[in-house]
């Protein structure tokens, strides 16, 4: 048996709103049991819990004399790239 189609219900709509397609529908077996509704769970609130006062963060590692050393060391890097770049272009045009 093939789907039936039928026209949505007659209701007023403004003109700029989109119209609804029609939906097929499809027609049951006599014997068949309707399909059980989805029902949503409940909704639980949890209260807010709050981290100890005293609580201890992680050790990273991140000493700020070590920071210091390893940003100066990446300073002089970069300008010792820069440096050899300058160079480099200047003896390919010489």
């Amino acid at each position: 048996m093939p789907p039936v189609y039928e026209a949505p219900p007659a209701r007023h709509m403004p003109h700029d709103a989109p119209h609804a397609p029609a939906v097929p529908r499809v027609p049951q077996a006599r014997n068949a049991m309707p399909a059980p509704h989805a029902q949503s769970a409940p909704r639980v609130v949890m209260p807010a819990t709050q981290a100890p006062a005293a609580a201890h963060l992680a050790e990273t590692g991140a000493d700020p004399a070590l920071l210091a050393i390893t940003g100066g060391a990446a300073a002089g890097l970069v300008f010792g790239g820069g440096v050899l770049y300058r160079r480099g272009r200047a003896l390919a045009q010489a």
